[in-house]
């Protein structure tokens, strides 16, 4: 597969009349859902525009309440939990019919000079107990070093298949080349916004066609 891109960025992002890279990814996961309706994005800021350049706060080790009983666990456990407790038919009394699944997360965030940090190494451990897949992109070309399927084999690393107007492919960074499990569409478009290309978006694009295929799954079961 190929196609043709066109570098198309905003260099003001704090400026919300404007996408951002957190919408472009919204947007990657709603083309390729086939019935967003059928499934809920949880959005999480990492913050990692902020000054202090701290992408962690999601990582942090927490204790949060839930039905009068305190856990200890990320600040991803507690949004979570927080909002199964809150739409799940099985623990808000009857106020909705609707189950949930943790279908899988997508993280648009790779190319760390550094290891994960304790905080990251204990979060992505305890996603066993979710039985979650965990997508990640892997670095951008020429950025970045490390992604997390470096040092955790059960992350799923993704790459773009897409190549340039030069033929060159656009996977990621070389370094991250021997960890990438899979390749996907990593161009979105839409009208009024214009194009966005990388494994930011590839990674949500694999995520959705995983939500597609666990949907089908659960209508057959019930059909």
């Amino acid at each position: 597969y190929a196609d043709t891109y066109l570098r198309y960025t905003y260099s003001d992002q704090s400026d919300e009349t404007l996408p951002a890279h957190g919408d472009w990814v919204v947007e990657a996961i709603c083309q390729t859902l086939d019935d967003p309706s059928k499934t809920e994005i949880l959005c999480i800021d990492l913050d990692t525009l902020s000054p202090s350049g701290h992408f962690g706060k999601i990582f942090d080790q927490v204790n949060y309440t839930l039905d009068g009983t305190t856990y200890t666990g990320s600040n991803f456990d507690k949004i979570v939990s927080d909002f199964i407790f809150k739409n799940d038919s099985r623990f808000n009394d009857g106020t909705s019919d609707v189950t949930y699944s943790l279908a899988g997360i997508s993280m648009s965030i790779a190319g760390a000079a550094v290891p994960p940090s304790l905080d990251v190494q204990t979060f992505l451990t305890s996603l066993e107990q979710w039985n979650a897949p965990f997508f990640q992109s892997a670095p951008n070309v020429g950025k970045g070093v490390y992604d997390y399927s470096t040092f955790f084999p059960d992350v799923i690393s993704v790459g773009a298949w897409n190549v340039d107007a030069n033929d060159d492919i656009l996977a990621g960074s070389v370094t991250s080349i021997p960890t990438i499990d899979i390749y996907a569409n990593g161009v979105v478009e839409k009208d009024g916004w214009g194009i966005n290309f990388g494994p930011s978006f590839a990674t949500p694009t694999a995520a959705a066609a995983l939500a597609n295929y666990l949907n089908a799954a659960i209508a057959d079961l019930n059909a």
